[in-house]
């Protein structure tokens, strides 16, 4: 654990880092008094951090001693307190949820959510009894979001002390009821039943489509031409390129995430001769719910069964049940001078609930 001696030194030497810092994505080493490190950690000892430069094209190891680093965090979420004595990975990201963790060292569950910098607010949604609820962004440390990556708010070493003092203990959450409810940005319209049911529809068509495009992908048949059509078409499904598929497999525990055209191009040069991807049962499983944002959300259950063969025997084989978050958000066009709202439906983040053998 980080000793009052510890944390007196933190703030002797540490740099604060700029609340509403933009949402990370990367590997990243927080030091004592320089700017955060965009890397890819490649192996930890009891002496150095050894990693590869995020923003660099080339292959370069480099090392860092490891008491010049206050806190890492990795691409999905987890983290380490290098400087404590309890030098531990802890996972700190949940798929379903994002987590709030504030000044008093609690930890709000939030299903969705939205930084508003001018109200100087987070508005979110609560994820237990699903109200809307806001917080000052004064009072909040961290966010991590549900995808892995993460906001600062705060001096890295206030951050460092909570997730000191919190440990692993990431899933202990605070109810909320304290917490404002008065969200007057919010511009939800609510969505009639015949509404409501079309986009079920739509979503779980997209999702479908989606699963036929990774057909298409990963199919040794197709001409390359064929294959780039098909990653372009398969992002328009979703809500933005940052958006993530999370992947795993029966030989590892780890889960790893990549945005979607990464993942996408990744399909195209599996080391496999031939590969078979199926999709089976997109279904809703959580109906559409109204975000803080004004948007709808809901999830989508699917099974994707996967195949890898090498002279035309199946090398590897396994069944990944996933969860599809879907967003339905409005838009304004004009149609002969005159304004009109519509919406369309996309698919979000995908994530891993377990991967078996077939």
């Amino acid at each position: 654990m980080v000793t009052t001696k510890q944390t007196i030194l933190l703030f002797l030497f540490s740099i604060f880092i700029s609340p509403l810092l933009a949402q990370v994505s990367s590997d990243i080493i927080y030091r004592f008094n320089e700017e955060p490190l965009a890397c890819v950690v490649s192996d930890i000892t009891d002496r150095e951090i050894r990693y590869k430069n995020a923003r660099e094209s080339t292959n370069q190891e480099y090392s860092l001693e490891k008491d010049k680093a206050l806190l890492i965090f990795r691409e999905n979420g987890d983290f380490l307190l290098p400087y404590g004595d309890q030098s531990i990975w802890v996972s700190g990201a949940d798929e379903r949820i994002h987590k709030i963790i504030t000044k008093d060292h609690l930890i709000y569950p939030a299903r969705f959510l939205e930084v508003e910098a001018k109200r100087n607010k987070i508005s979110y949604q609560d994820y237990n009894n699903q109200t809307n609820r806001e917080i000052a962004i004064d009072d909040v440390l961290i966010v991590i979001h549900k995808d892995g990556s993460h906001q600062l708010f705060a001096p890295t070493t206030l951050v460092v002390e909570a997730l000191n003092q919190l440990g692993p203990n990431l899933d202990i959450y605070a109810e909320s009821k304290g917490i404002d409810a008065d969200v007057p940005s919010l511009n939800i319209i609510e969505l009639t039943a015949e509404q409501e049911v079309h986009f079920v529809q739509v979503a779980e068509t997209k999702a479908h489509d989606f699963g036929k495009y990774l057909s298409l992908l990963s199919s040794q048949d197709e001409e390359v031409s064929d294959k780039l059509y098909a990653v372009e078409a398969a992002c328009t499904l979703f809500v933005n390129d940052s958006a993530k598929v999370e992947v795993s497999s029966t030989k590892s525990m780890q889960k790893r995430q990549f945005p979607i055209r990464d993942y996408l191009d990744r399909l195209r040069v599996l080391p496999y001769d031939r590969v078979e991807i199926t999709w089976l049962q997109a279904q809703m499983v959580c109906g559409l719910r109204p975000g803080v944002d004004g948007n709808y959300y809901g999830v989508i259950a699917a099974q994707q069964l996967f195949k890898g063969y090498l002279d035309n025997k199946v090398v590897y084989q396994d069944v990944t049940d996933k969860d599809i978050e879907v967003v339905l958000k409005r838009y304004e066009v004009f149609d002969e001078g005159e304004k009109a709202e519509k919406w369309d439906v996309f698919l979000s983040s995908i994530g891993v609930q377990q991967t078996r053998n077939n």
